[in-house]
């Protein structure tokens, strides 16, 4: 899969947790990446130095400034080159400019957008957490395989009884169900009805009973399941996928929201 299609989207490289004042090096879709706190807002520099592509997360923060390891080059937080040392003629330092990238943070994950434009999307809102209803926590892990096979196998239900055996549900205790497909231009989400609750250990930790479940997939790559009770959504996991060297390299980042209250009244 070509990956520069999703470089006008919005996509996780870390966690908030991840980063401090020292720049950080991450890779997203190929690019390097710098990440830092600064001033309290996040900034985002492509981590290559113009002059002879030092990675400039070896280098310091002087304040405001980056100092390149290799040769002293200092840039500002706009990625403009403000100083050279050892330079004996002037010459035009906006030539010498580091590519800057917008960043956003929602729960927690610091999101980089590498070539915003017209179509870029706006950052997926997970429907569980648009009310104060919810707790939330995330997992992270570095994940190998093709894109589409890793995004089908999240939403897959069919494997869980033998792969996820007593996790998720158990081969011995199988229930008809009525799956109903419904595709947009931004998602596709297959609506389950009929299973009263999943035999395994999560369905027992954040449900009581079911009266239907979601299967979604949310462009770019966010693959999300929900769990809903007769009153309300007792728990969903957001699945955001973002390549990181190659099209079978990604970080992998799990969103679990589920009621504040745990007498799951549902």
């Amino acid at each position: 899969m070509n990956l520069s299609r999703f470089k006008n989207q919005w996509l996780p490289a870390c966690t908030i947790k991840e980063l401090s004042r020292h720049p950080k090096r991450f890779l997203l879709l190929g690019v390097p990446i710098l990440i830092f706190r600064q001033n309290k807002q996040i900034i985002a520099l492509q981590d290559r130095c113009p002059h002879r592509g030092a990675p400039l997360s070896a280098g310091t923060l002087d304040g405001e400034v980056l100092q390149c390891a290799y040769h002293g080059w200092r840039f500002n937080m706009n990625g403009e080159c403000v100083a050279i040392p050892g330079l004996t003629k002037k010459i035009n330092l906006k030539n010498k400019k580091i590519p800057t990238y917008q960043t956003q943070v929602y729960a927690n994950l610091v999101f980089v957008c590498l070539e915003k434009d017209e179509h870029t999307s706006l950052l997926y809102s997970i429907p569980a957490l648009q009310t104060k209803n919810y707790h939330y926590h995330h997992m992270q892990f570095n994940i190998q395989g093709s894109i589409l096979n890793i995004i089908e196998n999240t939403l897959d239900a069919t494997h869980t009884h033998f792969v996820h055996s007593g996790l998720l549900r158990h081969d011995s205790k199988r229930q008809s169900i009525t799956a109903t497909l419904t595709v947009s231009e931004t998602n596709a989400e297959v609506l389950y009805e009929g299973e009263k609750k999943q035999s395994g250990l999560i369905s027992s930790i954040f449900e009581n009973n079911r009266n239907y479940s979601i299967g979604r997939f949310h462009f770019p790559l966010i693959a999300e399941i929900e769990y809903h009770g007769h009153k309300h959504l007792s728990a969903a996991f957001t699945f955001y996928l973002s390549p990181t060297s190659s099209a079978n390299e990604h970080r992998a980042f799990l969103i679990i929201s589920y009621r504040k209250s745990w007498l799951r009244v549902c």
